[in-house]
């Protein structure tokens, strides 16, 4: 215990304790007394404890949780806690029996005696502000604590952007259909939201694809969030559905192959830096995406085998994929085998968490100069589209070589053979080569 908290007064020892610096406006004084009524020391030390823990707890009571308008009924009965208080809602007490609100106002007022000017937030904590009611920005901070451990193998920055994929839905629905109480949201709320989302898409304002997900997360945190504290409700996005064929206007396009051939003759003549034009080339020949290819370790290039190939899945650069399906090794031919050689130690510009997006960011810059509605993920699309075109193609065969039924095969085990990959990547590089020698318009554009 430290002397400084117990001081001898007239024989009698008292409790001391200084308020911090950035507190004192709040409590309108420097430092608290409080007599111990025992002229033992050991005693009054024994006293001190409590009180320490008190006013440790009352001086924090606040930091680190959100205003009110985003804070969880969790973090205010947290807040409540620290204050000396339990909290109860403005309708509890309200409905309570006056001798029993009395006993609830009175935990409020003894801290209301100690702290002359509280924040908004600890007002909100005694005074009942969350009752029947739940803002979006509270369901969402709820959610979050729920999930607390749902990223945790990811780094800050790759924690953050998944975060933010849940944030967004929840901004979005506050734009098309105001800050409404969750609470208060009734089934033909949700009905009329995924209406707005139908009618987004059929504007080709938003892709299917992201709607879908963006009812998806609220139906996902609001039955979690109700199933914790609030079970008796039903939620109201449960049975909400989008309403469309999922045929999107404007979705990504594939790139034709006169602009495959411009863009080709593009990167070879820019001055783009050497790491940026053999991932192009890789990706060109394997239909694989950025974040797939900058984030390869060395141990991921197989290239002095019988059948050259790249492995994708977990490595010590990534902890784990987009999705469960995304593992698999892709043979490597032509101009992506001469890139995979040059660099099969990696791609130190771009191998960290933002690497793709710069890499794609600066991609694209050159291919808008040849296509300009097009962009990195025109590639795959492009070699989908090849190989779809492969005389006896199995649609599970393709899934394998693009990343749609996670087998790793690899030439061994269960699942297509580098062999199989590597004749149909060689037979739709073939189909490419006879599609470019065709006279085509140069003004040509994918139609929609």
């Amino acid at each position: 215990m430290a002397p400084t908290y117990l001081i001898e007064k007239n024989g009698t020892f008292h409790f001391r304790i200084v308020i911090p610096k950035h507190k004192r406006p709040n409590f309108g004084t420097g430092e608290i007394r409080r007599t111990l009524k025992t002229k033992d020391r050991k005693e009054a030390i024994i006293k001190c404890a409590p009180l320490l823990d008190y006013f440790s707890k009352l001086f924090k009571a606040s930091e680190g949780i959100p205003t009110p308008d985003a804070i969880t009924l969790s973090q205010l009965k947290e807040v409540a806690l620290n204050l000396g208080a339990t909290y109860h809602s403005a309708e509890e007490i309200h409905a309570a029996p006056i001798q029993d609100a009395v006993a609830m106002l009175s935990q409020a007022v003894a801290a209301l005696n100690l702290i002359k000017k509280p924040d908004k937030t600890e007002v909100a904590a005694l005074g009942g502000v969350i009752g029947d009611s739940l803002s979006l920005d509270q369901m969402f901070a709820r959610y979050q604590e729920l999930a607390a451990g749902k990223w945790s193998d990811l780094d800050h920055r790759e924690s953050q952007k998944k975060w933010n994929r849940y944030r967004e839905p929840v901004d979005d629905f506050k734009r098309e259909m105001g800050d409404l109480d969750i609470l208060k949201i009734q089934p033909k709320d949700a009905a009329n939201y995924a209406i707005n989302l139908g009618k987004r898409i059929e504007a080709g304002r938003l892709k299917s694809e992201t709607a879908k997900k963006k009812l998806l997360f609220l139906n996902a945190m609001v039955r979690k969030v109700f199933k914790t504290d609030y079970p008796e409700r039903t939620n109201p996005f449960e049975e909400a559905e989008i309403e469309h064929n999922g045929n999107d206007k404007g979705q990504r396009r594939p790139f034709t192959e006169s602009e495959i051939v411009a863009l080709r003759k593009k990167l070879s003549e820019s001055k783009a830096n050497d790491e940026l034009k053999a991932i192009l080339q890789i990706i060109e020949y394997t239909g694989t995406s950025a974040k797939e290819i900058v984030l390869l370790h060395e141990t991921d290039f197989h290239l002095d085998g019988e059948i050259p190939f790249v492995r994708i899945g977990k490595n010590p650069n990534r902890k784990s994929l987009k999705t469960e399906n995304r593992p698999r090794d892709i043979p490597l031919v032509g101009a992506a085998l001469e890139a995979a050689k040059r660099f099969r130690k990696g791609f130190h510009r771009y191998c960290r968490s933002n690497g793709s997006e710069a890499l794609s960011g600066a991609a694209n810059k050159l291919i808008k100069q040849v296509a300009a509605d097009a962009t990195t993920y025109s590639y795959r699309h492009r070699f989908i589209d090849l190989l779809r075109e492969v005389d006896g193609m199995q649609d599970s065969l393709l899934k394998s070589i693009i990343g749609h039924d996670g087998t790793m095969t690899g030439g061994y085990g269960d699942g297509y053979s580098l062999a199989r990959k590597r004749d149909a990547i060689q037979n739709a590089m073939k189909i490419a080569e006879e599609k470019q020698k065709k006279p085509t318009n140069s003004n040509q554009t994918w139609a929609e």
